[in-house]
């Protein structure tokens, strides 16, 4: 890298992560900082650190922390679970944090590295700089009109480079597609071995990717092999998928072993209309839309791209609940084909490539911008925006701490939504219900939790519930407090439980 690489590198890694360390520095008063700011779902990051910290006690192996029941551990999230075993001392968060750090300085290599293979030298620093912070028109409409680019959490990188796994899993998703393109070119076995090689890797990660890839492989093949008028390309497909199919079933036959993660093979995630994902794009659609009506040879490399994007895009409305995944890192594709044709772009609309750069390093961004400023106003506590995922008062947190001290590790936890998500991140206790999707049956758990803290159960009936799903200990705070006030009452009316920790803000009972 040289020094303009370096410090576009720098400052992106400073904006992405700065927030999540300012809250180590100087947390509001009275307030607790529980080891992240995040615009995109940070109850998942919760799930994430619950990983490291089940791992810095148990292993390897990871058992469903948001669920009571017990059941076969599987290898789950194993970046999160080997940091956990590396470091059995160090705060769970802190780990998650350094460890996003260093994934995303992995990826910013690897935008810059794999650039190289699309764009000429001079297009380099600006593919760096507007890739990890591009989006789309999210900004002009929020909140009227929820744009994926501000609103969806794998449509850009702004999720990417907040969290480890992901950045390097999207590292090993660019490298192999780099070097499939480059194989191909060069007719190549080392590149097209390593091109199987990374989504095998990619595959422990995210082995529905291998779909997109090899279909992607296979469409550029025929290409080729049309205009080369060999049949070379299309044997050059077998070697990537021979390295990375293996690993690719074994992983998904591990994953499937385990009934108590099912929620998180197959949410129930709906793709953006097209509309949305065009106006998500912003800038860039009207490019990519514009290209085909340009007056030049289309090239090897403008063909894969192409290909890339729009087969992603087309995954991306397949019947699953994970479909909306195939959308992740397409600006990766989608600002490469942009910045490859400004020559023919400055011609057709009779401007200067200048002109057209500056156009896209103003809107480009603006969406990751306004998250970013959210992102450190929530951080400072600038104009009262200081979000409960990142302080709570240290009265409700009493509670965590309590927990964490007196329990057993694993021991089964009943709350509502809020503190089941964060009980595990910062205890290792389990919880009944704590996450919509990482929780099994989260809809029914949601009724029969929100039945017990109404007092709507017989006292029978209650300790049977209790018994069954293994919970020792009962968690009442503020939302479980809301939850007994609709249900007519002041107070938890089970004699049969026990208080042991009680403040202002919080109770927990022991059963």
């Amino acid at each position: 890298m040289k020094r303009g690489a370096i410090l576009i590198t720098l400052l992106v890694l400073f904006l992405y992560n700065f927030p999540n360390f300012y809250g180590y520095i100087n947390p509001p008063k009275d307030k607790v900082y529980l080891g992240q700011v995040s615009w995109f779902d940070p109850w998942d990051i919760n799930v994430y650190v619950s990983a490291i910290r089940w791992s810095q006690t148990h292993g390897l192996k990871f058992q469903n922390a948001y669920t009571t029941m017990p059941h076969k551990p599987i290898v789950l999230y194993p970046l999160y679970t080997l940091l956990g075993v590396l470091f059995p001392s160090t705060n769970p968060f802190l780990i998650f944090n350094i460890s996003t750090v260093i994934a995303g300085g992995v990826l910013m290599l690897t935008i810059y590295r794999v650039s190289q293979a699309f764009l000429k030298r001079k297009g380099i620093n600006a593919a760096l700089f507007l890739i990890p912070l591009a989006g789309g028109f999210g900004w002009l409409f929020y909140p009227k009109v929820f744009l994926p680019d501000i609103t969806m959490t794998p449509f850009t990188f702004a999720s990417t480079f907040q969290r480890a796994h992901e950045a390097l899993a999207i590292s090993f998703y660019l490298i192999s597609l780099s070097f499939y393109f480059l194989g191909q070119k060069r007719n190549s076995l080392k590149y097209l071995s390593l091109s199987g090689l990374a989504l095998g890797v990619l595959a422990f990660i995210y082995p529905f990717y291998l779909l997109s890839f090899y279909l992607i492989f296979f469409i550029y093949a025929l290409f080729l092999a049309r205009k080369r008028k060999s049949v070379q390309p299309i044997k050059n497909i077998f070697l990537p998928i021979a390295l990375s199919l293996p690993p690719g079933i074994l992983y998904s036959l591990h994953l499937l072993s385990s009934t108590a993660f099912k929620g998180v093979f197959s949410p129930n995630l709906p793709t953006p209309n097209p509309i949305s994902l065009f106006l998500g794009y912003g800038i860039l659609s009207t490019f990519l839309l514009m290209q085909f009506f340009l007056k030049r040879k289309w090239s090897e490399h403008l063909i894969f791209l192409n290909t890339w994007f729009l087969l992603s895009i087309i995954l991306s409305y397949l019947p699953t609940g994970f479909a909306r995944y195939y959308l992740r890192a397409l600006f990766f594709p989608a600002t490469l084909l942009v910045l490859s044709q400004l020559k023919d772009f400055s011609l057709f609309f009779k401007t200067r490539k200048k002109s057209l750069v500056f156009l896209l390093v103003i809107l480009l961004p603006t969406t990751t911008f306004i998250i970013l400023s959210a992102r450190f106003a929530m951080a400072f506590g600038v104009g009262g925006e200081i979000s409960n995922w990142s302080y709570v008062a240290k009265e409700e947190y009493d509670l965590v701490s309590f927990l964490n001290k007196n329990t057993k590790k694993g021991v089964g936890v009943l709350s509502a939504y809020f503190m089941g998500n964060i009980i595990p991140a910062n205890t290792g206790s389990r919880v009944y219900f704590g996450h919509y999707y990482q929780t099994p049956n989260s809809q029914d758990k949601i009724k029969v939790m929100s039945k017990f803290y109404a007092n709507q159960m017989m006292e029978e009936e209650a300790k049977n519930f209790l018994q069954e799903e293994e919970i020792k200990y009962i968690v009442w705070s503020s939302e479980e407090k809301e939850i007994t006030k609709k249900g007519g009452a002041s107070n938890l009316r089970y004699p049969f439980l026990k208080k042991i920790f009680e403040n202002d803000k919080a109770t927990i009972y022991e059963y």
